[in-house]
């Protein structure tokens, strides 16, 4: 399901870039974990990626709906675990992360658009993805890893989230349609079930805690974005 969505990210602003005004940001995340959430939650809970992409029905409108798309880690384990393939023993390195994915729509009010600052304030209602991904190595090998199918431990947890934001895109280059965005979320996350803290028994066992609480979350940011314009609708002005 992941991948269909992040295929429509790719696809949806390549289909606005063609037909509208907008904009889109890259940026770098390191959220922090709220409440009920720190508590529970892994210690090292950390950075990921967050794209957006936003149209305008004109290029001084205000008001920009848009999509919001992100990936971060939030626990990692690992061990060296003896496994049997095709009656051969071969040492393997498996890795165990926690994660989640996040898919959000977003409203932004930018009333500066085109100033060489542009301060701005942002909603945003989405859907938080918790999940777990098991991938093993052979030791002393390169090369991608191959990824344990889901089980019941593993498998997927949604839980709604809403909240809002407030960033400054600083525009560089005589043409102001591109530079930095610094940005910080603050978002209320529902109460959902998520693993916490993997480790591995002396065994070489996984065990994974799982836990329930809200969600929330403080998501500074920092990134690039770049402008998009219809040449028509530029014209018209």
């Amino acid at each position: 399901m992941k991948k269909i969505y992040i295929l429509l990210a790719l696809v949806l602003p390549v289909y606005a870039w063609s037909q509208t005004t907008g904009s889109l940001s890259l940026g770098f995340q390191l959220p922090v974990a709220l409440g009920e959430f720190r508590e529970t939650s892994d210690a090292d809970i950390g950075a990921g990626a967050r794209f957006n992409f936003y149209v305008r029905p004109t290029p001084s409108f205000p008001l920009q709906p848009g999509l919001d798309i992100g990936l971060f880690g939030r626990g990692n384990a690992g061990e060296t675990i003896p496994i049997n393939v095709a009656g051969t023993v071969n040492d393997y390195k498996v890795k165990t992360s926690n994660n989640v994915f996040s898919l959000g729509l977003l409203l932004k009010f930018e009333p500066f658009q085109g100033k060489r600052f542009s301060p701005y304030l942002e909603g945003e209602l989405g859907a938080n993805d918790f999940f777990s991904q098991v991938q093993f190595y052979q030791k002393n090998r390169g090369g991608r890893g191959q990824i344990f199918g889901k089980n019941e431990d593993t498998k997927e947890r949604w839980g709604f989230f809403y909240g809002g934001s407030a960033g400054v895109k600083i525009a560089l280059g005589k043409k102001r349609d591109g530079g930095i965005e610094l940005k910080c979320a603050y978002l209320r996350g529902a109460n959902t079930s998520y693993n916490a803290k993997p480790r591995y028994s002396g065994e070489g066992v996984l065990i994974l805690t799982r836990l329930t609480s809200t969600t929330h979350m403080l998501v500074p940011q920092i990134g690039a974005w770049i402008s998009f314009k219809d040449d028509k609708n530029n014209d018209s002005k």
